[in-house]
């Protein structure tokens, strides 16, 4: 198993220090029992909305998420 798949959890990146600004080596993960049936993604304009709402979507399709 890769080391960003773990199972109940949506992997989204790596976190990033804004003090000192380099990306850091720990992994940010969304657990997958917070997904609810609404959303909202607000950002300014080319901040990755539409990428990180296709990335959620995609990563929740494949894990069978809600398992209902």
């Amino acid at each position: 198993m890769n080391i960003y798949e773990k199972l109940g959890a949506l992997y989204l990146g790596r976190g990033y220090d804004l003090e000192e600004s380099p990306i850091r080596d720990d992994l940010v993960r969304y657990d997958s029992k917070d997904l609810c049936t609404h959303a909202v993604l607000a950002g300014m304009t080319d901040s990755g909305k539409t990428a990180l709402g296709i990335t959620l979507l995609e990563k929740a399709a494949s894990e069978q998420i809600p398992r209902w």
